[in-house]
């Protein structure tokens, strides 16, 4: 079965409860309060979503995954589902779930999936080193940021992974335009509110580093190139300016 033909097999059983693979999820987009436990796995990514992530690796070899961001385990569980990757990788800077690594521990499914507790998205030694023991020197074939959403923290993940990706592998970041949504988004209610948009980074020229790019309203792919500059890698040295500097403005609190 194909990951398109995965997805399309998700048993929903009403707008917020689908099974896969014999698992139950909670879709709890929206409710941040909702937490894994022996019933139901809470996965943060809508249908939609899912399927696109189908559609664009339909036919790509995923057999490495890392995913920056895992909070209650549904999305590790839903890409191991639907890819049927080798190993899957998930970090995150919650503490432990212990439901979900029940569940990881007893499901077939569970057994390409290592879960990284306690650990920051922009903590380069222990990811080099978590990366490192699970992969040595194998390249990722697929690395999701779905942690902070912030962008010094999302743009030191880029800094960290993007080297460990295999050429034509994908690099995606999701929920990337939140500066931009209406609504909420737009008041100081948001945890958000003054500080810089992760737009800022996904729309610089990164021509020596990526052959493409796929933005759509909340997640972008980003198609790694075949020459992409060698050892550590910093963000502002990847696009051509003609030897002039870019700045983007910061707020208060990025500063």
């Amino acid at each position: 079965m194909s990951p398109i033909d995965r997805v399309r097999s998700i048993e929903w059983r009403n707008t917020e409860d689908f099974r896969l693979d014999g698992i139950s999820y909670k879709n709890a987009l929206g409710r941040r309060d909702l937490r894994t436990d022996e019933k139901a796995v809470v996965a943060l990514k809508a249908p939609d979503f899912l399927e696109k992530y189908a559609q664009i690796l339909e036919r790509e070899k995923v057999d490495n995954i890392v995913e920056l961001g895992v909070f209650q385990g549904g999305s590790a569980l839903l890409f191991a589902s639907i890819f049927r990757p080798l190993k899957l990788v998930g970090v995150d800077i919650c503490d432990p779930v212990p439901a979900l690594d029940k569940i990881l521990s007893e499901n077939p499914i569970g057994r390409s999936i290592s879960i990284y507790y306690n650990t920051s998205q922009n903590d380069e030694a222990k990811l080099n080193e978590i990366f490192s023991r699970e992969f040595g020197t194998e390249a990722i074939d697929l690395i999701v940021d779905d942690a902070s959403h912030l962008y010094f923290e999302t743009r030191a993940s880029f800094e960290i992974c993007f080297p460990r990706l295999r050429p034509g592998g994908y690099y995606v970041i999701e929920d990337w335009g939140w500066a931009h949504w209406p609504g909420e988004f737009q008041t100081t209610s948001r945890f958000v509110h003054q500080r810089r948009p992760m737009s800022q980074l996904i729309m610089r020229e990164l021509r020596q580093a990526i052959e493409s790019i796929r933005i759509f309203p909340a997640i972008v792919f980003i198609r790694k190139g075949w020459a992409t500059p060698s050892g550590k890698l910093n963000v502002d040295d990847l696009y051509l300016t003609q030897g002039r500097k870019f700045e983007f403005s910061a707020s208060s609190q990025d500063t």
